[in-house]
């Protein structure tokens, strides 16, 4: 296939995918509604078998984790995390704290990353044109 083909085909085919990922959330939805209204956990109706389950996730408020533990007496399980505070460095910066030698250094640590990003839509008409 060529690009002049592969791309109308790629923007015609990527929009009924979007179109119809919209359509199953929306059914996605209405169906744990219905079933959860009528209390179900499985329905089966013409060979498609639709079911809820719970997926129980657990996790630490960690605030309320290191406040509970400092109020326990637990400070050896607490730890310090360093971390370089952009906004003063920023402005050691612009006060001249930070020599230029300085900055070459420091940018060796910065890493960008580069992601090819394809964006496609449909061309619009221009008035007149009756196609």
């Amino acid at each position: 296939m060529t690009l002049e083909e592969l791309i109308p085909s790629y923007g015609q085919n990527n929009t009924e995918l979007n179109s119809y990922k919209k359509i199953c959330a929306d059914e996605n939805a209405k169906i744990k509604e219905l079933m959860k209204e009528a209390k179900l956990e499985e329905k089966t109706v013409d060979g498609w078998v639709a079911s809820v389950r719970v997926k129980r996730t657990e996790s630490f408020n960690e605030a309320k984790l290191l406040d509970i533990a400092k109020n326990l007496g637990l400070t050896d399980m607490i730890k310090t995390k360093e971390y370089v505070d952009t906004d003063v460095m920023e402005e050691m910066i612009y006060n001249g704290t930070i020599t230029e030698d300085m900055l070459l250094e420091i940018s060796k640590a910065q890493e960008v990353k580069e992601t090819p990003t394809l964006y496609i839509k449909r061309e619009k008409k221009k008035k007149g044109d009756d196609e």
